[in-house]
């Protein structure tokens, strides 16, 4: 079982996540519109749902599912890189970042811990 307070790696990552959710809803309503509204607040709502839990009761598949949220839209939006402006752009390299912070987080504590 994880102790998330011995693991700031993983905090970091929570409210980073956090924070990048919510200010994508911003950002797709001010470009697109109310129209893709209530998708992006049900896929907020669902990650905010996982990571209270993960904050409440620890465990490695709440931190998989994680990983694999950030591997499967890294992916899927992988073919479009070269054709988005920064911010989509932005969106991949934010996943692949996190794919890495979540997947090592025990050895960036390690090392954060020295």
């Amino acid at each position: 079982m994880i102790k998330l307070k011995q693991n700031p790696t993983l905090i970091f990552v929570l409210i980073l996540t956090i924070l990048f959710e919510l200010s994508l809803v911003f950002l797709v309503y001010q470009k697109i519109g109310a129209d893709q509204l209530p998708m992006q607040l049900i896929r907020l709502g669902i990650q905010i749902t996982l990571l209270l839990i993960l904050l409440e009761k620890p465990s490695k598949i709440l931190v998989y599912i994680l990983t694999f949220y950030h591997v499967f839209t890294g992916l899927a939006l992988l073919p479009s890189f070269f054709n988005v402006d920064g911010v989509g752009k932005f969106v991949v390299v934010y996943h692949v970042i996190m794919v890495f912070l979540v997947f090592f987080y025990k050895n960036i504590d390690l090392k954060l811990a020295k």
